[in-house]
């Protein structure tokens, strides 16, 4: 084999070896969707008429730019918003999620290139309706309801409570969802399940605790549902 057939073979393997090093960062190369409802479930009956959506590019191999005016976010019903950075923030969109098991869809797509090609790189958001939690704190009712009470997804375990009146603290549960354990706080306080009365109404578990409590301050209390 002569001296130039060896150099071709080794020039080759490095333009092969370098092909591969590009197709594998670009495999990485993605949008991902945030939006300022800030998870991708939320209880049924959400109607949220101003909410943003974020699409942000990600792993974008060093020497790639952004087309100009590629950069797309896409919604189930509103016009689009287009973009020519890495970064786009769309315009105030209505969420509105009926009943358990209705989703919102949003998507993006975005051109990037090296100068010689153009690789389209995508990302999606698919927020889901579940069927709710409710909390917060009112008067005992020895009939209990859900009126006045805050809601989270039934995939949340977390809730916040800045200020509350004198009453008692209400969970009220999907019957779905595991026995609860106990409720903790971001202090380190611990409220367990003995200290609630539990009772099923209306299709819906109950928990309210045993005793008045009051949530005071500005500062926001985190508690966290425990469950079995």
């Amino acid at each position: 084999m002569s001296k130039n057939s060896i150099y071709d073979i080794h020039i080759s393997e490095i333009i092969l070896r370098l092909a591969d090093a590009s197709a594998s960062a670009l495999s990485t190369a993605r949008l991902e969707i945030t939006s300022t409802i800030g998870l991708d479930t939320v209880p049924s009956g959400y109607n949220d008429p101003g909410v943003l959506f974020t699409s942000t590019a990600v792993n974008i191999p060093s020497g790639y730019t952004v087309v100009p005016n590629s950069h797309v976010i896409t919604y189930p019903v509103t016009s689009a918003d287009t973009g020519s950075n890495d970064v786009l923030t769309g315009s105030a969109t209505a969420v509105i999620l009926a009943a358990t098991g209705n989703t919102f869809t949003v998507s993006s797509t975005m051109d990037i290139t090296d100068g010689a090609t153009v690789t389209t790189i995508i990302g999606e958001l698919v927020i889901t309706a579940t069927d709710p939690i409710y909390y917060g704190v009112k008067n005992y009712l020895a009939t209990p309801n859900t009126a006045g009470l805050g809601e989270i997804s039934s995939e949340s375990v977390d809730f916040n409570l800045i200020s509350t009146a004198v009453g008692r603290l209400y969970l009220v549960l999907p019957t779905t969802l595991n026995p609860i354990v106990s409720i903790t706080d971001n202090l380190g306080n611990i409220w367990p399940v003995s200290d609630f009365e539990s009772s099923l109404v209306s299709g819906l578990q109950y928990y309210i605790l045993n005793y008045d409590t009051q949530f005071t301050g500005t500062n926001i209390k985190k508690l966290t549902i425990n469950y079995s």
